[in-house]
């Protein structure tokens, strides 16, 4: 038989593990997703995208804390369809890509076997699968930190020969810029990356090639100015300066997602933690970037979150690509030895692995209650009849399901704040209407319903018969003067309340 043959042989088997990888990683981020919707923060990513590109640019600088990139490439993969099912699967294709990287990259560094260990464990990885689907920018930004990582260590790796490496230069500080320009704790995400660089570079760098990392991070911090801007102007109610529980549940949730709060959150959670310590300990090689790629990050944003909190759990997703490498190193360090002590440890960290991943996406449900709320409303609400949302974010929420796509343009859709309001007034009535500051469209005509935005400060007359006013559980109860409360039917977190007119004695 020839070498040949044995060659095609032998990259065709090759080619159809990690062909076998890729599957079952699109096939596991399939379950269960036609019974999900999209929830709040989903729905307001595809509010941003409802028209061409400068309407996501302006409704993204006047609404939102997260840069740009994101909403930039979903704004063009909306053009071939805006259902559920689509836009989720952008991120379920970004997710599958994250896995296909990976395992090339640990190829290439390592072993075809460590590979595919990696490649196993991303596509069943717990935290990546709770965000697989949902149309935010965490699965993209795996990728994008695949990118900036192996784009780091390219550069360590080039041949300079005195000279500024520009080629792989380059690659580090777009990649860097763009996890930079995806996320609001993009400077953070990247902490991981910056800090490798710098350690290996401390250890085996002369100082040449120390300026020249110097030169292409300050770069990056150049480049990164407005998005850091963004971030340090702009607020949300939601992070927190974490506590020692804080740090334990996000422990527990990168090592088994949804279920990390429960009793199997703990026993993962230990498993991961007892992995990567004893890959540091026996292999002194992996310790940099176990502590740097895995930890730096979640250290980082402890630090930044008692200046400005910026603490979530979902900001360390990007990090589960890398946790699964040091686990995948330690696996294979197990199964080398070809003891069965160590091979069945290993089995059965990858049994366990892929066991609670593939259960966690099973009993997981996505979506609040704007979809089934809408179509509540649709059923019976009759031409004539006002449906009132409770607020302007929730306005766009709601009108996606009950309108559609091109229900109007958030930017005029919308409530506007003092700090707004001034700034209007500074720029001139021209500019203010070019960038919708001053804009105030409230109703919207669907089928003979007027979908109205409610302003509880500013309540406008309303001459109808019957109100369906939508609002949240916990938000403060409706008063309309002239009409009563007739009936209320709940979805999820959501009320419809139907008003009649009331009937003078």
């Amino acid at each position: 038989m020839s070498n040949v043959g044995v060659s095609k042989r032998t990259n065709a088997w090759v080619l159809g593990i990690g062909a076998t990888i890729l599957l079952a990683a699109f096939l596991v981020r399939l379950i269960g997703i036609d019974g999900r919707w999209m929830w709040f923060d989903e729905l307001l990513s595809a509010s941003y995208i409802t028209h061409d590109i400068p309407q996501t640019l302006l409704a993204n600088l006047r609404f939102d804390v997260h840069p740009p990139l994101y909403y930039l490439q979903l704004n063009l993969w909306s053009m071939f369809g805006d259902s559920d099912l689509w836009l989720m699967l952008n991120s379920v294709l970004w997710s599958v890509l994250a896995v296909a990287l990976l395992m090339w990259r640990v190829r290439r560094l390592y072993d075809l076997q460590t590979a595919w260990i990696a490649g196993v464990l991303l596509a069943f990885a717990s935290a990546a699968l709770f965000y697989g689907d949902q149309v935010r920018m965490y699965a993209f930004l795996m990728v994008v930190m695949l990118w900036a990582w192996i784009a780091m260590d390219d550069w360590l790796k080039a041949d300079r020969n005195g000279r500024f490496p520009w080629k792989v230069s380059l690659n580090v500080i777009a990649s860097q810029t763009a996890v930079v320009y995806s996320h609001s704790a993009g400077i953070v995400m990247i902490s991981g990356c910056v800090l490798y660089g710098a350690v290996e570079l401390l250890r085996a760098g002369d100082l040449r090639t120390r300026i020249y990392w110097l030169v292409s991070e300050a770069c990056v911090g150049v480049l990164s100015l407005y998005a850091l801007a963004l971030a340090a102007f702009r607020t949300t109610t939601h992070p927190v300066a974490p506590g020692i529980d804080d740090f334990i549940n996000t422990w527990r949730f990168l090592a088994a997602g949804e279920l990390g709060p429960q009793a199997i959150g703990v026993v993962m959670g230990f498993v991961l933690l007892g992995a990567l310590v004893w890959l540091g300990v026996t292999q002194r090689d992996k310790r940099v970037g176990i502590l740097t790629l895995v930890f730096a990050p979640l250290l980082a944003s402890g630090v930044v979150s008692y200046v400005k909190p910026i603490w979530l759990d979902r900001i360390f997703v990007p990090v589960v690509p890398f946790l699964c490498l040091y686990v995948a190193l330690f696996g294979a360090s197990l199964l080398k030895t070809k003891r069965i002590t160590a091979i069945a440890i290993a089995a059965s960290v990858a049994a366990l692995w892929v066991g609670v991943g593939t259960w966690g996406q099973a009993v997981r449900h996505k979506g609040d209650g704007y979809k089934p709320a809408a179509a509540y409303v649709r059923e019976i609400a009759k031409p004539g009849d006002t449906v009132l949302v409770d607020g302007d974010f929730s306005y766009w929420c709601f009108m996606w399901y009950f309108a559609g796509r091109h229900w109007g343009y958030p930017q005029e859709a919308i409530i506007i704040l003092p700090k707004w309001q001034a700034l209007a007034d500074k720029v001139g009535p021209d500019i203010a209407h070019l960038l919708g500051f001053n804009e105030q469209k409230r109703n919207v005509d669907v089928g003979g319903v007027n979908a109205l935005m409610w302003d509880r400060e500013a309540p406008v007359a309303i001459n109808t018969h019957t109100v369906l006013a939508v609002r949240g559980k916990a938000a403060e109860p409706l008063n309309l003067p002239g009409f009563t409360l007739a009936d209320t039917h709940a979805e999820h977190d959501l009320l419809v309340e139907t008003w009649r007119k009331a009937v003078a004695p």
